[in-house]
């Protein structure tokens, strides 16, 4: 009995997911991803490791100011925007919780790689006093990772204001 249970919410969960376009899951899944990368970078920048300096931790916990997660943001926004435009819901859309978070939370890691990359870059100006060719190395670095996010977090705020197709 509990198998056929486990195997009847595995057909529904199945058929549920597949109801939605392929670009959405891909886009959901870069985004899911980003917020589990994020949570380990969290619990690795509160461990205990000898040698770990503040500056250190402080750019753990803001792992997502990188510019591979920055531009996979960017990449499951193009997915959305992609999907949208060759799979558009039909007329009149169903609601779907996918359809309504997933603008909101590419918005939210966008945000959030863009607000990462100013605190890095506030805590890479404590490294001035290390080396200034490796400070200013790493202002560029951030600089570039926030121009990134800010254009995505700014195209993704476009999309949640767009109405449904």
């Amino acid at each position: 009995m509990p198998w056929a249970s486990a195997v009847s919410t595995a057909k529904s969960a199945f058929q549920r997911v597949t109801a939605h376009s392929p670009w959405a899951l891909a886009s959901a899944t870069i985004v899911v991803a980003f917020v589990v990368a994020w949570f380990a970078g969290v619990v690795l920048s509160f461990r205990h490791a000898s040698g770990l300096s503040g500056r250190d931790r402080v750019l753990q916990f803001f792992e997502p100011a990188s510019f591979q997660w920055s531009v996979a943001i960017l990449v499951a926004l193009v997915l959305w925007v992609v999907g949208r435009r060759l799979d558009p819901a039909p007329h009149p859309a169903p609601k779907s919780r996918l359809r309504e978070l997933l603008p909101m939370a590419l918005f939210l890691a966008a945000a959030a790689v863009g607000i990462s990359a100013t605190i890095d870059a506030l805590v890479e100006l404590t490294a001035f006093g290390n080396g200034i060719d490796a400070a200013f190395s790493g202002l560029i670095d951030y600089l570039a990772i926030l121009l990134i996010g800010a254009a995505t977090a700014w195209w993704a705020f476009r999309e949640i204001t767009k109405p449904s197709a």
